[in-house]
């Protein structure tokens, strides 16, 4: 019976191996850009896949002895799922979930759509979106309200996220996708900036209100 026993534990520990791929890696900074050896360490990275290839990866402060940071990859290695970062701000959660980003096909369909509306576009008679009063509204809005996430201050982390959205007829913003992505702090980052946007004119076609699609660039980048 022990023996029976014995190899059940083993069979269903051989199991949870196939099924749950485990790496661990030490840093000495927070940065996590260069590996040192366990005794060295002031961090510690744990990256587990499990069987559906769903990635979670968990850091801690070693010296501190607390979870830094949890996040979570789709199999295609794009975030998604709850995120909690830690900084020193405290802890903060990070809703993933409605992020989407834009493959070739995509991309292809909306470059489609923005093409037929430019060249149906009669200069004299129709009217481009836009926001606020004049063609220095929207960089104002972006100067007001762009706010460089600490939790990437803290790590190092700077670039340029590209983002598509609409313009509906009545004004409101819908963000489509992240085009270019710099990392997933700065992509949530720059999807919220561009979805609580107030609303804008829309485009006028024909005398009507239509939909219309922009993609923009938001920098982040530290000047000193």
């Amino acid at each position: 019976m022990k023996k029976l026993l014995l190899i059940i534990i083993i069979l269903a520990f051989g199991l949870l191996s196939k099924a749950q791929e485990q790496t661990v890696t030490f840093y000495k900074d927070g940065f996590l850009k260069k590996e040192v050896k366990e005794k060295k360490a002031n961090f510690k990275k744990v990256e587990t896949v499990d069987s559906e290839g769903i990635i979670h990866v968990k850091v801690y402060d070693l010296f501190k002895n607390w979870l830094i940071s949890e996040e979570i990859y789709n199999k295609n290695r794009t975030p998604t799922g709850i995120w909690t970062t830690r900084s020193g701000l405290g802890l903060k959660k990070w809703d993933f979930s409605k992020l989407v980003y834009a493959n070739k096909e995509m991309d292809s369909i909306y470059r489609s759509i923005g093409k037929e509306l430019n060249d149906n576009f009669d200069i004299d008679n129709d009217k481009i979106a836009q926001f606020g009063e004049n063609e220095h509204s929207l960089f104002q809005y972006l100067l007001d309200n762009l706010e460089f996430p600490r939790e990437a201050l803290e790590r190092d982390i700077k670039g340029v996220v590209r983002l598509r959205f609409a313009v509906k007829k009545d004004g409101s913003v819908e963000v489509i996708a992240i085009l270019d992505s710099a990392h997933p702090l700065l992509d949530y980052t720059a999807w919220e900036l561009i979805e609580k946007m107030p609303k804008w004119k829309p485009a006028i076609k024909n005398g009507k209100p239509i939909e219309s699609y922009f993609h923009l660039p938001i920098s982040f980048m530290l000047t000193y």
